[in-house]
């Protein structure tokens, strides 16, 4: 079977965010930097025979931790005019409760799922990196010659799912 050699780049991926209620509320990241990156750890304890190390042993569970940013449009769009699209900061701060969380758990966490698609520029399938029930541990914006918000957070999976369309 044949496979794609065509190297990806900034200009094939695109990040969107969507809440958990049923027609799902999405918002595409505006003007991405192209600067995702996720982070797959795992937690290993050492075995110990009487001071020497005999093998290994998985420890917890680590969520994947992944940050990115993006060119800031409006800070708040949806919530103070239900014509607009929604911004990535409202849907990120769930401005005016407007949104619905994705976790089913207990603990009443706000998050949100978070898909990353790398569009094929070989038009062959795309990839859809998926990440579910993320919360967003820090969001930043800072002014500049393009305002930008910088996202970091993490996902209650130790890994993403990927697939093909």
């Amino acid at each position: 079977m044949a496979y794609s050699n065509t190297v990806r780049s900034l200009r094939d991926g695109s990040i969107s965010v969507s809440d958990g209620s049923v027609s799902a509320k999405t918002c595409t990241a505006p003007c991405m930097k192209g600067d995702l990156k996720w982070d797959i750890a795992q937690d290993y304890k050492e075995v110990l025979c009487r001071g020497t190390p005999t093998g290994w042993r998985k420890g917890n569970k680590v969520p994947c931790k992944f940050t990115f940013s993006a060119m800031m449009t409006q800070l708040i769009q949806k919530t103070v005019a239900s014509g607009d699209p929604v911004s990535l900061y409202e849907i990120l701060t769930n401005q005016s409760s407007y949104f619905t969380t994705t976790s089913s758990g207990a603990g009443g966490v706000y998050s949100l799922d978070m898909t990353f698609t790398i569009a094929s520029p070989a038009g062959t399938s795309d990839e859809i990196v998926q990440f579910d029930d993320c919360v967003f541990t820090k969001i930043s914006c800072a002014e500049g010659d393009e305002n930008q918000i910088q996202v970091e957070g993490m996902c209650l999976a130790e890994k993403p799912t990927v697939t093909r369309d």
